[in-house]
């Protein structure tokens, strides 16, 4: 079989990349190394994968990347913060749209498609307070973080809640454009799903460190620690967040 992986020469794409080669598999990678982070990415890209330089943006490229595959992992996205909320749009919205655009002007048969989203889409995520049950909190006001209060309220007493695990079935406040742009991509995937009869899967990973990483929290921690150099942590510390190894 013959998998298409969008984004295949980032830090993520790139695992999927090997991994469906390791188990046989013939694989295009759809991408483009038009910054500094994807040029690093360049030399992720497995020797065995073909390379289709390109942009989800542009309809034609998609159409060709689309051809003679039969599984899709779309991995491509506007990740990192930038000045531009249209860009988000333009790539995570528009470009999620034209891969099952393509698939319909080029009537591909595609088994299936994975898409990549995000647990940004639960916002703050869910949290208890003892007296008032599981709530889904906006975020901190610029009032409350100017006193150097960090905790998350509960909306009727007041008081501190306590984090709790943030399930598939919480409530969603994508509250950045990047997490509101995902919800965006999971939306037009899952009614293309059901218009073209093509079964989806929508992962909605934590934050992904790595070695393959570039430029992130993590890196730069333990280039500070390797330098002998201080580790800034904004607020108090004790913030939680989840995170994924690959």
């Amino acid at each position: 079989m013959k998998a298409l992986v969008t984004g295949g020469n980032g830090p993520v794409g790139s695992h999927i990349v090997d991994l469906l080669i390791s188990k046989g598999y013939e694989v295009r990678i759809l991408g483009t190394l038009a910054n500094e982070a994807q040029f690093l990415g360049k030399n992720l890209i497995n020797k065995k994968a073909e390379l289709l330089k390109g942009n989800i943006v542009n309809l034609s490229d998609v159409e060709k990347a689309i051809e003679g595959v039969d599984l899709v992992f779309h991995q491509a996205a506007l990740t990192r913060f930038a000045s531009e909320t249209a860009k988000y749009y333009e790539i995570n919205a528009v470009g999620t749209a034209n891969i099952f655009d393509a698939i319909k002007r080029k009537n591909a048969k595609i088994k299936k498609v994975i898409f990549a989203s995000t647990t940004s889409v639960y916002g703050e995520g869910k949290y208890l307070c003892e007296e008032h049950g599981f709530q889904y909190p906006d975020p901190r006001p610029i009032s409350q973080l100017e006193k150097k209060d960090w905790e998350l309220k509960c909306e009727k007493c007041n008081k501190n809640m306590k984090p709790v695990p943030t399930d598939e079935a919480s409530l969603l406040k994508p509250t950045s454009p990047y997490a509101q742009t995902k919800i965006a991509g999971e939306w037009i995937t899952l009614s293309a799903s059901a218009a073209l009869k093509i079964p989806v899967v929508v992962l909605r990973t934590p934050l992904i460190y790595g070695e393959r990483e570039y430029k992130r929290v993590f890196q730069m921690f333990a280039n500070s620690l390797y330098n002998g150099k201080e580790i800034t942590l904004n607020e108090d510390g004790n913030q939680l967040r989840d995170c994924l190894h690959m």
